[in-house]
């Protein structure tokens, strides 16, 4: 099983999300955040595989909170999602040498790696064969 944990600020995209993941036999959503600093506290106290984060949030964005997550040494990977933004804005915050970035193109679910904790999908599916 894998655990998820989901960082929007929007509930309803939290929520939307948590019953998209539900649906999926091998993935178990362990909690929601609705801005980096409490994904920071739920990562430290759930342990989740992976982390769905919201680029774009107040407060804390999900830039900086993937950045200090990798900080930390977390296992779990970081699932970057958003609506549009630009790529070269995500990567300078993500770069780290003790991590991978990975991507999966929506089209053809073929994957990359770049050097950072994050991983960024517009659709679930490939990223599942990116994870």
């Amino acid at each position: 099983m894998i655990r998820v944990l989901v960082a929007d600020d929007q509930a309803v995209v939290r929520g939307g999300l948590r019953m998209i993941l539900e649906a999926q036999a091998d993935l178990e959503v362990v909690g929601e955040a609705a801005d980096g600093s409490e994904a920071i506290t739920m990562v430290a106290s759930l342990q989740p595989d992976v982390v769905l984060m919201d680029i774009r949030m107040p407060g804390l964005d999900g830039i900086e909170a993937t950045s200090r997550l990798a900080q930390t040494g977390t296992r779990a990977r970081v699932l970057a999602i958003t609506c549009a933004v630009a790529w070269a804005e995500c990567l300078s915050a993500f770069v780290s040498p003790s991590c991978t970035i990975r991507y999966a193109d929506s089209a053809s679910g073929a994957g990359s790696s770049h050097g950072s904790p994050a991983t960024s999908s517009s659709t679930l599916s490939p990223a599942s064969r990116v994870l």
